[in-house]
């Protein structure tokens, strides 16, 4: 590899793709191929992954790229900036489509219109980097970075009250199967809550 390696993503079907500061690569067991083309040469990538309907998309420091199944070229979204080129982080998928972290921004794509709109500014947050975003529930989303975390009702874009931990640095979520996030605190372990922001487990080198 060219660089440092930002984040890794196993399809599927078995192909690895890799981004890194400098581009975009796949392995599929036996060769290593960098994408060459104008979308990924230089371009640091942050985040791959597949929607429910197959399609590939690659999350970048300039808009988001995409790729339907069976077609071999990305297509390179683009939508409503505050921004010149906005970079996109965090990326989150429900059954209507796909919700996308920017900086200080919130994107959506649905399936049934087939296109990335701005769906939210997070007002006076300009510098909020949504590296991490899950779906609390149907009403709502949680944005969390370096700076803390933000509740974002999916109705209005409108900011709510975080239940969520301390308000420092989160350095990864996820989601569980039974609905419960899972959240790593820098310095601070791993806390687990239910849906309605109930802390229910915490994991720290104690115990």
């Amino acid at each position: 590899l060219a660089s440092t390696v930002n984040c890794i993503y196993k399809e599927k079907d078995g192909e690895i793709w890799i981004g890194s500061p400098k581009g975009l690569y796949t392995f599929n067991g036996y060769d290593l191929k960098r994408h060459n083309d104008t979308l990924f040469l230089n371009r640091s990538i942050y985040k791959m992954e597949e929607d429910i309907k197959g399609g590939t998309w690659v999350l970048t420091d300039n808009w988001v790229m995409y790729k339907r199944k069976g077609e071999e070229r990305f297509t390179h979204m683009k939508a409503e900036s505050p921004y010149k080129e906005p970079p996109f982080y965090s990326i989150c998928q429900d059954e209507e489509g796909i919700w996308f972290g920017s900086q200080g921004l919130i994107y959506r794509y649905t399936y049934k219109d087939e296109r990335l709109y701005l769906f939210s500014e997070l007002q006076g947050r300009k510098d909020f980097f949504c590296s991490y975003l899950n779906k609390v529930n149907d009403n709502m989303l949680l944005c969390c970075s370096n700076y803390g975390s933000l509740l974002i009702d999916t109705a209005t874009g409108k900011i709510t009250e975080n239940d969520f931990g301390p308000n420092n640095e989160v350095c990864g979520t996820m989601t569980d199967s039974r609905g419960r996030l899972w959240i790593s605190f820098y310095n601070n372990g791993i806390k687990v809550f239910e849906k309605d922001g109930t802390l229910i487990r915490t994991y720290t080198t104690k115990n």
